[in-house]
């Protein structure tokens, strides 16, 4: 067990290295910058603002400085938001953000296995097959065509719920609902036993 569990979190390690590594390289090679605008900034302050962010040392030298700061979870500051590094916005939507996935987990936990014993108990019958249809159809919608058709119907149509901002338990809701759909389908389409 501990070896499987070991070798997991090397694998993990290594994937999450990968794709940190890819995003750093391509970034640097895209074309535009952080700081590009359709106002032209003065040479020496886009000089300062590079030396500031380390953008004016070799792409190797910004690499290794990258891994390290990641390596001591230092996201560093960002280049949107003047004077707030990367950290204190994580820190600031990370509850949320835990809030609207463990709703969203049990939302499609309690779907998927009604959706599940419903076709398990009408085994070969309309509402197994309807069931397995359905679930089909919701897993290949992506979520953003999911989210606006119900921000659609239930916030500019019928006024229940709101579509945007976060307070009380109303705001959990579509958003919650809207990512719970997909994995729920998937869920419900894997008990799928055929007729």
């Amino acid at each position: 067990m501990l070896k499987i569990v070991f070798s997991r979190l090397v694998t993990g390690f290594f994937v999450v290295f990968v794709v940190v590594s890819i995003t750093f390289f391509l970034l640097r090679n895209l074309p535009g910058g952080p700081f590009d605008s359709d106002k032209k900034l003065p040479p020496q302050i886009k000089l300062n603002i590079e030396k500031k962010y380390n953008l004016d040392k070799p792409l190797w030298t910004q690499y290794l400085l990258y891994l390290k700061n990641m390596s001591m979870a230092d996201f560093g500051p960002s280049y949107k938001y003047v004077d707030r590094s990367v950290n204190d916005i994580i820190e600031e939507t990370l509850p949320v953000s835990i809030k609207l996935g463990v709703t969203s987990l049990f939302i499609s936990l309690i779907t998927g296995c009604m959706l599940g014993i419903l076709s398990a108990v009408r085994k070969g019958k309309l509402t197994d097959f309807s069931s397995f249809l359905f679930s089909t159809a919701l897993i290949s919608v992506p979520t953003f065509v999911t989210g606006a058709f119900f921000i659609y119907i239930f916030s500019i149509k019928l006024g229940w719920l709101p579509a945007g901002l976060w307070g009380n338990i109303k705001h959990y809701i579509l958003p919650s609902v809207t990512l719970s759909v997909g994995s729920a389908a998937g869920s419900a389409a894997a008990d799928y036993q055929g007729p």
